[in-house]
């Protein structure tokens, strides 16, 4: 939880200070990367996310509740599918015929509304976990209290039988 509460942080860092234009420019530059991979930034973060899909794996499929599971990854297909997807997409129109049109706005509308959807299923299902850890809790303190009680009464019949 705590690398997934640095990754975040590093992300939100990124929209203000705008790194992944600066990594568009050296790996464009480096490699003359055109076409969909124009904004190069897609080609360094969509392996890192999939390096991340790999690491996660593990505690997403074994350690999640099945429906908490299932909006973490819608929330991750509508983050990414919104950054990166429409980003390739963006560069191929913005190559054909520039930023200024009405084409580059309803596409970066697209990108941005699928971004900030995806951010939001995944604030609703840290919610819905977080309501279904604490449940278990209460749940475990109850039957931690029922032993307590049956421990008591056992112990007290213990000393009438003596």
């Amino acid at each position: 939880w705590w690398f997934m509460a640095i990754l975040f942080f590093m992300v939100a860092a990124d929209e203000f200070m705008a790194t992944h234009e600066l990594i568009s420019e050296i790996v464009r530059d480096k490699y003359q990367v055109t076409g969909i991979f124009y904004y190069a930034w897609v080609i360094t973060f969509g392996i890192l996310i999939m390096a991340l899909g790999v690491i996660y794996s593990g505690f997403i499929f074994r350690h999640l509740p099945v429906n908490i599971r299932n909006l973490m990854i819608l929330s991750a297909a509508l983050y990414v599918g919104g950054s990166i997807g429409m980003e390739m997409v963006g560069s191929y129109f913005y190559l054909r015929s520039g930023a200024e049109n009405m084409t580059n706005a309803v596409l970066t509308s697209i990108e941005e509304g699928l971004e900030m959807t995806g951010i939001s299923v995944f604030i609703y299902s840290l919610a819905l976990y977080r309501q279904l850890m604490e449940a278990d809790k209460k749940m475990l303190t109850v039957k931690q209290n029922l032993h307590l009680i049956k421990g008591d009464t056992l112990a007290k019949n213990r000393k009438r039988a003596m």
